[in-house]
């Protein structure tokens, strides 16, 4: 499962970044898709970050790393696609501005969670 997962990070963090430039086409501004870029590729980057450490964790957290990272990959794409779909969508820069953060939010509350069950079971 983790080649999957990190077969899925890298898609959806391409996918993703691909399909913000798409949306920002006609944005002039180098700064502010400099920093979109950095703001839609912090999730991808945690994640990758976290599975580099999560060789250590107990086989349920790393199970639970694995799978939220290809759920979060898949929906990032499937959120920025479908908005990509839509022509002149209004709420396109909202979407890459809260998409990240809800990613963020749920992968952590997801490898938190298992964690603590994990633990609570051994102990």
């Amino acid at each position: 499962m983790r080649t999957t997962a990190r077969i899925a990070l890298v898609a959806g963090a391409a996918g993703s970044l691909a399909l913000m430039f798409h949306a920002g086409r006609r944005n002039p501004s180098i700064i502010l898709m400099g920093m979109f870029t950095i703001w839609v590729l912090s999730p991808f980057v945690g994640l990758a970050l976290a599975d580099l450490r999560s060789t250590r964790w107990p086989v349920p957290g790393r199970a639970t790393l694995h799978v939220v990272t290809i759920v979060l990959a898949l929906g990032s794409l499937v959120v920025f696609g479908v908005d990509s779909a839509r022509p002149f969508s209004p709420h396109t820069a909202f979407l890459y501005l809260v998409v990240p953060p809800a990613m963020w939010l749920i992968a952590t509350i997801a490898v938190a969670l298992a964690a603590i069950t994990t633990r609570h079971n051994v102990g």
